[in-house]
């Protein structure tokens, strides 16, 4: 499960109290972040074809693009803080209004990771903080690593110092790397529309996440609606899998697909009301089999 392997702790170096204090001397307007036409697109008819890596792209790539997203939103604060090359900052009358990363190198673990591409920010004085970007790219130099392009826009809400919540988001995200079992290069381009994540963090001992809004699939021609009835806790201790939560995924005519975490080794896949158990180890391998689907 290769995308799983980006969620470096560096991107969570600024905490939303931070980034307050950080924004507190920024003023002025802007509209919010517009949601994308999702909405007039049709539905895509889920079926057993599709649904592992329609689940591959809502769990595992939410997870990739998130990452990027946390970089992108604290850009603005960290420069001179590549170990090599630059991060440069423009400044309005009301605070930062863009960041470029020019191959900024940092470490997390001893794993480098490298910074590319422009953010501009907009900022009205609130809890949210506004980010766009045409291109912004993370790439985690690491045998199990990904290089991770996004494009679009979307909200911060740092008003809870313990969750990362971004809202509105509007991207399209483009990932390649290493398949997990060796068997060759991944790449991955998809869209997500008007999509709300959230990871709580107020619990050192799990993560907390959830997830929903809408996945558009085949250049955006089609999409899925996601939502999270039970949110999924994710032990800090290194276990693979969630301990508890769910997912679940509508398509066109009442087709769904749902992943349940019963515990950390008891997981549920239901497609189209046909329901399959899996231990940890049997999920990951579906996991891994879906994500062989977009083997270049």
């Amino acid at each position: 499960m290769s995308l799983f392997n980006t969620g470096f702790s560096r991107a969570r170096r600024l905490t939303p109290v931070l980034l307050a204090t950080a924004l507190a001397a920024c003023g002025g307007g802007g509209g919010s972040s517009g949601s994308g036409g999702g909405g007039q697109v049709p539905f895509l008819t889920i079926d057993e074809n599709n649904a592992g890596p329609l689940l591959y792209l809502t769990l595992q790539g939410s997870e990739a693009f998130t990452l990027p997203q946390r970089f992108a939103t604290i850009l603005f604060t960290m420069e001179g803080e590549c170990e090599s090359s630059s991060i440069s900052v423009a400044e309005g009358p009301n605070g930062p209004t863009s960041a470029t990363a020019n191959n900024c190198e940092l470490t997390d673990a001893g794993t480098p990771i490298i910074l590319n591409g422009t953010v501009n920010y907009d900022y009205d004085g609130g809890d949210i903080v506004e980010v766009e970007t045409s291109a912004f790219n993370v790439r985690i130099d690491d045998p199990l690593g990904a290089d991770i392009l996004i494009g679009g826009d979307f909200d911060y809400d740092f008003s809870n110092e313990d969750l990362d919540r971004f809202t509105d988001t509007d991207l399209q995200i483009d990932v390649r790397g290493p398949t997990e079992d060796g068997q060759g290069e991944y790449r991955i381009n998809w869209l997500v529309d008007n999509l709300t994540t959230t990871q709580d963090y107020s619990d050192p001992a799990v993560i907390t996440s959830t997830i929903e809004g809408t996945l558009l699939v085949d250049g955006g021609a089609e999409r899925v609606s996601i939502t999270t009835n039970q949110p999924i806790v994710q032990s800090t201790d290194g276990s693979d899998c969630p301990s508890s939560g769910d997912v679940r995924l509508r398509g066109a005519s009442n087709t769904h697909a749902e992943v349940k975490f019963i515990d950390a080794n008891s997981i549920t896949v239901t497609i189209n009301g046909n329901a399959e158990p899996y231990t940890c180890e049997k999920f990951g391998d579906y996991m891994t089999e879906a994500e062989n689907t977009f083997i270049e």
